[in-house]
């Protein structure tokens, strides 16, 4: 198993005790992933905040040598979700590609961090060496 921590993320392995990223036979698996910004601030607009998110993840699969084709299934996880839903997979298309990987998008009430109103957790495929 490889722990992949891009520089400006090891504050979460050392606060959180967490990977950004682990990957395993291949699969590369990414914790929840927010537009959370370093100053703890997430911007209050929801298509910059998802937009954000979006371009994190992409920070995240970069390190560990992926892209966002590599993503084979997403679950989001969403604060007042029918509220932003269609901004979200307006947003998501701009990112993500076919063949479209699978998604489950899950309501909640609250997340780990105040703020985010978005959280990305993928599973993703290491290209071969």
């Amino acid at each position: 198993m490889d722990s992949i921590i891009p520089e400006d993320m090891q504050w979460h392995y050392d606060e959180w005790h967490l990977s950004p990223l682990v990957v395993h036979d291949g699969l590369g698996f990414i914790s929840g992933v927010t537009a959370t910004r370093p100053d703890g601030s997430c911007a209050e607009d929801v298509t910059t905040e998802i937009t954000e998110a979006f371009d994190k993840l992409g920070h995240v699969l970069e390190a560990g040598g992926m892209s966002y084709g590599d993503i084979i299934e997403m679950t989001t996880f969403h604060i007042g979700m029918r509220s932003h839903l269609d901004v979200f997979r307006t947003v998501k298309d701009r990112y993500l590609v076919e063949p479209w990987p699978a998604w489950s998008a899950i309501g909640t009430t609250e997340l780990a961090t105040p703020g985010p109103r978005v959280e990305l957790r993928v599973i993703c495929q290491r290209p071969s060496q």
